[in-house]
């Protein structure tokens, strides 16, 4: 499965409440990890694999562009 044409991790389905397997990411060696949450604790283990832009799609428009 691909969303906005990248792919996700192996077999992986988009889940957006589910945790992204940190473990999985590291071994993908990826070049960059977007993340779709606030959970700091997950930024922090993947901000150490790959520069991790975050955000939170759920929230507002004015939220997201502030």
């Amino acid at each position: 499965m691909r969303v906005l044409g990248i792919p996700l991790l192996g077999e992986q389905t988009y889940d957006p409440v589910a945790h992204m397997n940190v473990e999985t990411a590291r071994l993908l060696k990826p070049d960059l990890i977007i993340m779709d949450s606030e959970d700091k604790e997950q930024y922090e283990q993947l901000s150490r694999i790959a520069p991790t832009p975050a955000y939170n799609s759920h929230a507002s428009l004015d939220e997201r562009l502030t």
